[in-house]
């Protein structure tokens, strides 16, 4: 799902169906967002972020969990966390799950 960019969308008239489109959508983001599902995150990417602007604590869910390492300290990688803050090389830290196996 893509972010909601509604300044775009609401128009000069309120037009009930438009108004109704335009809840409808807010409710299925936060819905999938209380859910859990990914594809509510759309900052969701397969490799650690490199060049985007971050805070401290900003997190960046990884959109290809694979179980990483080796056997006994296997781990699932559920995404990075910024623990550098920068607006051109912010520096992340994995988010890690072990497996126990």
């Amino acid at each position: 799902m893509s972010k909601l960019l509604l300044d775009l969308r609401v128009p000069d008239k309120y037009d009930k169906a438009t108004m109704a489109d335009i809840i409808r959508q807010l409710c299925t983001q936060v819905n999938r967002l209380s859910e859990g599902t990914l594809s509510a995150r759309y900052q969701a990417q397969a490799s650690v972020p490199t060049s985007v602007a971050a805070a401290v604590g900003d997190v960046v869910w990884d959109s290809n969990v694979t179980v990483l390492g080796t056997v006994g300290s296997q781990y699932v990688r559920l995404g990075w966390i910024c623990n550098v803050a920068s607006q051109t090389a912010p520096t992340f830290q994995e988010i890690r799950v072990m497996t126990g196996t």
